[in-house]
């Protein structure tokens, strides 16, 4: 197995990508502040590919993704995040719409909401809360509900 990382710096902030077998396997949103541990792609053209493509949505908001995942989690979790590449840009669910799609609770949703790999690309920021904003990657304040509120402003969601 070929695994390679590429630290990016978007209008976000600066994340990091792990590619695995020419497949995006994690997306890491709250890395650090600076380049100080760059890395960078090997000679896998997926990588990047998928950086390309991740730079490209922060420079046009309606860019479909055209990316092979390396998805590893249950198979509710999967059912999940495929559910969430189903939403349009621009456009939310709550928690509790996705549940009766899917068929389940709101907190089943919301845990596999939080153990999605790859964020942005499998847009769990367009599930809400009811009330609001709703949490992040396991967070409901902080730097990563600031990017989850970035990622709706740039698709033109007002909350």
């Amino acid at each position: 197995m070929s695994a390679e990382e590429l630290i990016l710096e978007l209008p976000i902030g600066v994340i990091k990508i792990k590619v695995q077998d020419n497949q995006l396997k994690q997306v890491h949103l709250n890395w650090m502040k600076s380049f100080d541990d760059i890395s960078t792609c090997g000679r896998s053209n997926a990588c990047h590919k998928i950086a390309r493509q991740i730079s490209a949505y922060f420079s046009d908001k309606k860019f479909k993704f055209k990316i092979d995942y390396y998805m590893q989690g249950t198979d509710f979790q999967r059912r999940v995040w495929l559910a969430l590449t189903k939403i349009p840009v621009g456009q939310t669910i709550t928690y509790g719409q996705l549940a009766t799609i899917l068929d389940s609770g709101p907190r089943a949703v919301a845990n596999a909401c939080r153990k999605n790999p790859t964020p942005i690309v499998v847009p769990c920021h367009r599930v809400v809360s009811a009330t609001g904003v709703g949490g992040f990657a396991g967070q409901s304040k902080g730097h990563l509900i600031d990017i989850k509120q970035a990622l709706l402003k740039h698709e033109g969601v007002v909350l």
